[in-house]
């Protein structure tokens, strides 16, 4: 009984704090019994015994303690002691036992399913061996268990400050039948058991299932299978109330009765992590409603791109570039061999349902075209309160590409590309005109909307799609895409209808000073309270095309020297105007001055061909035209200039032979007037009725 006694106190004192000494790159633990214990020694035994413990903290090998013979041969008796039920008995197992043979009992000690304790003596009783292994003991539940955990953890993405995400092929991979299935049963079921509830977590539950291993809850996983809850149709979990206990619910509101059996510490640790499982999979045109705890499933940009792609705040809200990863997407983007290509994501300062309904209607039907002059819309969510749309990401806009290339050549390539740019954005905004929304739109409430001017939209045109703010910020420049094969890439008209999301100020500017200026293209209607109409787009189109031809003529550097030719400052209002036209009544308006001597200037350089001569005319007699009903359409404008399009491709002479016209002064119809007497009636006065204009 003695011996009994010792070889307990011996295997105790192996879990107490040990007095260590240092042995070369190991520690030598001496077990010494507890101070207080009364145990007798066994006699003719001078110690115990002694272990090694690895620089890792393990112990993972006992000496051998060679001790004198007894004086008299004793036959030891066979020895088993268990101090605690091992990993598998206590979940639902069979306990183990150490198996022993002859005289050399084992015994098999479990601390939490992760250590064992062996000791064993030899026949003769001369030695005695005591052997303590923490690290190659582990049950095989918990060494899977734990290897899923670890490979769930290695699989995250940082996308945001704290903010991870699991990608959706990673748990496609990681989560397989046969691995659930091994760990239900290293849990205590049956093979049959956890064969079929492996089957339906693969199919319907990978994401809850992570979640649970993710928490060493896994072998919980049948309960929720038989309360029906599944990944598509109840995660994320929600919670109904900020109560201390945190009651969770199924994102349709069911109460969930596993988790009622939980501690709140886990509920909350549920939710957590949650959230790395359920970052969502973007398909092309569909709406996405998220929680503000779910995260967007973006690739980190590098330094290089962010520097690179670094933009201001617009007056539509912020944009900015994002790398959404490839298992989260089925979108319509090429991919290149850099990660993907990026998108473009506009959050929209508005939070109107209705509005948003209504303009995502065009953007969605745009999308499906196979015009590829329109930006297309790849997806959109609301988070929050705020609506998001998801663009392609273009390499820059029209402005700067027109700022990095000062001066461009005057070749056949240049102008070709520039005519055909200039006939697919006619033909862009043409489709978007003859679209019949499903929702009437109107600008009342919170479009265009100063404190001396609220505009109203011609009745007959609500049903009509309208762009609302052309200039070259919104059209946009990609140096490649699929289906464009010139090298110098394409032009897409962007932000189609979003100006009705938005005061007519915030889509002012300030220039660097900080002085306020006016929205450059927007046309005279605007100031002097006449209805709006599709004809709006037309002079903001006509505005861009004169720039357009300006940097043909005289590069980068002649488009500044344009705005500051037209731009000039009234002391009334303190405002720096630089619109492309002058009021001078309260239904009065002509032409700028300064527009109709650039106009001359462009028609008498040396450099313009015929096709720009066309051009211009086309520009200043059916587009930059005071009254909104004399503009033309734009199924005619996009006839026009691809008329003169086909000829320029035909004839290389009307397009490049320069032809320039001597300065004597501009047309008639082109002067700025005073009066009402005008032949065209088209620069001065407003119609007095308001008719519709037909496209």
């Amino acid at each position: 009984m003695n011996l009994f006694r010792c070889l307990v106190e011996a295997i105790a004192s192996a879990f107490r704090p040990p007095h260590q000494t240092k042995r070369g790159s190991a520690h030598v633990e001496t077990l010494q019994p507890s101070s207080t214990s009364q145990t007798q020694p066994v006699p003719g035994f001078s110690s115990i015994a002694q272990i090694v413990r690895e620089p890792n903290g393990s112990l993972v090998e006992s000496s051998a303690v060679t001790l004198p013979k007894p004086r008299r041969a004793q036959t030891l008796p066979q020895i088993k002691v268990s101090t605690t039920q091992d990993f598998g008995a206590s979940m639902g197992g069979a306990p183990s036992s150490a198996s022993s043979n002859g005289l050399s009992p084992s015994h098999s000690l479990s601390s939490k399913g992760n250590s064992e304790t062996t000791l064993s003596l030899s026949h003769d009783g001369t030695t005695l061996h005591t052997g303590l292994s923490r690290s190659s003991s582990k049950s095989s539940t918990f060494r899977m268990s734990h290897k899923l955990k670890e490979k769930l953890r290695c699989a995250r993405v940082e996308c945001d400050s704290f903010k991870f995400y699991i990608p959706r092929q990673d748990l496609e991979d990681l989560i397989t039948e046969a691995t659930v299935t091994r760990i239900l049963e290293d849990q205590g079921y049956d093979t049959q058991t956890a064969a079929s509830n492996a089957s339906i977590t693969c199919a319907c539950a990978k994401s809850l299932f992570a979640t649970l291993v993710y928490l060493d809850k896994g072998r919980e996983i049948p309960k929720f299978l038989k309360e029906g809850i599944s990944d598509a149709d109840h995660l994320p979990f929600i919670r109904p109330s900020q109560d201390t206990s945190f009651p969770l619910q199924t994102k349709t509101g069911l109460p969930i009765k596993t988790l009622g059996s939980w501690t709140p510490d886990k509920r909350e640790e549920f939710y957590r992590t949650q959230w790395w499982m359920t970052a969502p999979v973007f398909e092309y045109l569909e709406h996405y409603v998220l929680d503000d705890n779910d995260v967007l499933p973006f690739v980190p940009l590098t330094p290089d791109e962010e520097e690179k792609y670094r933009r201001d705040r617009g007056g539509y809200g912020q944009v900015y570039p994002a790398r959404i990863h490839p298992a989260h997407h089925n979108l319509p983007m090429p991919v290149n061999s850099e990660g993907g290509p990026l998108v473009a994501i506009k959050k929209l300062s508005s939070s109107d349902e209705k509005q948003f309904k209504q303009e995502a209607d065009i953007l969605k039907h745009v999308g499906r075209s196979n015009d590829l002059h329109l930006i297309k819309l790849l997806a959109t969510f609301k988070q929050g309160e705020h609506y998001h749309l998801v663009f392609p990401f273009a390499d820059s806009n029209l402005q700067t590409y027109w700022d990095d290339r000062e001066l461009p050549e005057f070749n056949k390539e240049t102008v070709l590309w520039s005519l055909e740019q200039m006939a697919g954005m006619a033909s862009g905004l043409a489709r978007i005109h003859t679209f019949e929304v499903t929702i009437p739109l109107s600008v009342e409430g919170n479009v265009r909307v100063q404190q001396d001017a609220r505009l109203q939209v011609k009745d007959k045109e609500k049903r009509y799609g309208r762009h609302g703010d052309i200039k070259p910020e919104n059209i946009m420049w990609f140096q490649q895409m699929t289906g464009v094969e010139d090298a110098n890439g394409v032009l897409q008209i962007a932000d189609l209808g979003l100006g009705r999301f938005h005061g007519r100020e915030s889509r002012s500017v300030s220039d660097p000073k900080g002085i306020a200026t006016s929205p450059t293209y927007e046309p005279p209607e605007c100031k002097v309270r006449r209805p709006v109409s599709r004809a709006y787009d037309l002079w903001s189109l006509g505005c861009v095309y004169l720039e357009f031809v300006t940097w043909l003529l005289l590069g980068s550097k002649g488009i500044q020297s344009f705005a500051n030719n037209r731009g000039k400052h009234n002391p009334q209002t303190g405002i720096s105007e630089d619109n492309f036209f002058k009021i001078l009544g309260p239904d009065e308006a002509e032409v700028a001055e300064g527009v109709v001597t650039w106009v001359e200037k462009l028609h008498s350089h040396e450099r313009c061909s015929q096709v720009i001569h066309d051009l211009l005319d086309v520009i200043m007699k059916d587009l930059i035209v005071i009254d909104s009903e004399n503009r033309i359409p734009s199924t005619l404008l996009s006839q026009e200039v691809k008329s003169l399009l086909d000829k320029a491709r035909k004839d290389e002479q009307y397009l490049l032979k320069g032809v320039p016209r001597p300065q004597t002064g501009a047309p008639s119809d082109l002067r700025p007037q005073s009066t009402t007497s005008s032949p065209s009636g088209r620069n001065v006065r407003f119609a007095e009725e308001t008719a519709v204009q037909s496209d």
